[in-house]
């Protein structure tokens, strides 16, 4: 029996064996090198397959100025009135088309929204009194209420320990919230009865316990409770956090993952344990990912390396994909990636 292996980049990839081999392909998630000029610190995918962005710039592509948020709708970027008047460190679409912003800033198009706002389409509004302080990450539950995390611990002096809810009228705690600032969130679908609207929210940051649960830069709350989420992730904090169509989710930051996994600043939860994306991304952090309507995965940040391939703070995960034969009985495959790994028993 000859066995042997063979990664390939190709747009079709041709397998010639004797004595009816058996030949096994798959082809597989890589990185795809992008560029941005600047920090970028948020990212959402909209219905239509838009981008919109968050960070420091205060212009995008080659000449459309765009205060620290901006929207890409495949072809040309666009801004969202005169912007913010600081950094925006997260984003989140609501039921109804509207665009959330978290951030450092004081104020969005010129009117006066500590550090969170709304976009409803031709202008900026604040959401009640604000929070006190920085908000690192947003998530929107199933039933459209709001979940803010950052560093912040009132509004309108209303006490709030670092996360809450606004349910369109009010801020309200969950919990006892945790011990140290929540960089990133997202909500997973959940068949839980006692979960939040159906879904469980996680949370990711640079704390060590979330009401009072020893955690570890990571913590998932399912409507009443906090807990730990598998293997503790090492490093400095979590950043980044998208949930995916399967019901998993990933998570970037600035971390070097699981002992033994072997993929830094990004990885992927499936439900029953974290597995890399290839080796992951290289010199500094992720600050930002979204998945898009392919399952591709956006990732954003201050980085040079995805994957092993040199990029400069964007960069694009291609999920796996089947090969698919073009011809039988022959062993003609094309891989849409056009990247391939392939088996060959003979």
């Amino acid at each position: 029996m000859l066995r042997t292996s063979l990664s390939l980049a190709a747009g079709h990839v041709l397998l010639c064996a004797l004595a009816s081999p058996r030949a096994i392909a798959q082809c597989q998630g890589h990185w795809v090198a992008d560029a941005a000029g600047s920090d970028v610190r948020a990212l959402i995918t909209l219905p239509n397959g838009d981008w919109v962005a968050g960070g420091r710039f205060t212009g995008v592509g080659l000449n459309t100025p765009a205060n620290r948020v901006a929207r890409f709708n495949g072809t040309s970027w666009s801004a969202f009135g005169t912007g913010t008047n600081e950094r925006v460190y997260a984003l989140a679409r609501l039921p109804n088309g509207d665009i959330i912003a978290g951030g450092q800033f004081t104020a969005a198009g010129g009117v006066l929204a500590a550090h969170i706002a709304r976009w409803d389409g031709s202008r900026w509004w604040p959401l009640g009194f604000g929070l006190d302080n920085i908000v690192y990450s947003l998530a929107v539950l199933p039933n459209g209420d709001l979940i803010a995390g950052g560093v912040f611990d009132s509004s309108g002096g209303a006490p709030l320990s670092k996360i809450a809810r606004w349910n369109g009228s009010a801020w309200s705690t969950l919990g006892s919230g945790v011990n140290s600032y929540v960089r990133a969130m997202t909500v997973l679908p959940s068949g839980d009865l006692v979960a939040l609207a159906g879904g469980d929210i996680i949370a990711g940051g640079f704390f060590g316990e979330a009401g009072g649960v020893p955690t570890r830069l990571i913590a998932r709350w399912d409507g009443s409770a906090w807990s730990a989420i598998g293997q503790r992730i090492e490093g400095v904090h979590v950043d980044a956090l998208c949930a995916l169509p399967d019901g998993g989710f990933v998570a970037g930051g600035n971390f070097t993952g699981p002992d033994g996994l072997g993929s830094r600043c990004v990885v992927r939860w499936n439900g029953s344990a974290w597995t890399g994306l290839s080796s992951g991304i290289y010199n500094t952090t992720v600050l930002a990912l979204t998945v898009l309507p392919n399952s591709d995965i956006i990732a954003g940040g201050s980085f040079t390396q995805a994957g092993g391939e040199p990029t400069y703070n964007l960069a694009r995960w291609t999920q796996p994909v089947a090969p698919s034969f073009i011809q039988e009985p022959q062993s003609i495959a094309t891989c849409p990636s056009s990247h391939a790994a392939f088996v060959v028993d003979a």
